[in-house]
């Protein structure tokens, strides 16, 4: 199991940083063509704004799939471990139903946008490429703390430690 979620934390940050990559180069062939040959590329703002939604999104499921996120260690400090496990087991719980509720919602309105044909103004990118990263960075992200809730109920994963306390 472990194994397939190492491929698909290698895959997500393959992707991020493709995804990355992409709207530097198009930004920077934007600011040549704009101010060197007078001629911008019209859609490129859109396109590196949807890219962004994507990386952000992938990126929130690959910290989450990392366990990495920041969170406030105030209780950390005072309970003991069995309490920081059952704790931790509640955040996960609480955020896959909250991922849920988003990715269900964002499947509506994709399935809405899809239906009715809306795309982007400038760029006539079609809508369901930015939702999309919000039903499948949700998605995801629900999956990801799905894992985490079953290493922490076997004990694969111990609830993290919390950091020095500040002076």
């Amino acid at each position: 199991m472990r194994v397939v979620l190492n491929i698909l934390e290698h895959l997500m940050a393959a992707v991020i940083g493709c995804g990355f990559l992409f709207a530097l180069a198009l930004n920077f062939a934007n600011v040549v063509g704009r101010y060197v040959f007078h001629a911008p590329i019209y859609w490129a703002e859109e396109a590196m704004i949807f890219t962004f939604a994507w990386c952000v999104f992938l990126g929130a499921a690959l910290v989450a799939l990392r366990s990495n996120h920041l969170r406030v260690e105030l209780l950390d400090w005072v309970l003991p471990e069995k309490a920081r496990r059952a704790l931790a087991i509640l955040i996960h719980l609480v955020t896959i139903a909250l991922m849920i509720f988003v990715a269900w919602h964002a499947w509506s309105l994709v399935e809405m946008v899809e239906r009715v044909q809306q795309t982007s103004i400038v760029g006539e990118i079609p809508m369901t490429v930015p939702y999309g990263a919000v039903l499948v960075g949700s998605t995801l992200l629900a999956f990801a703390s799905l894992v985490r809730t079953i290493e922490l109920i076997t004990g694969i994963e111990k609830p993290s430690e919390p950091g020095p306390l500040p002076p």
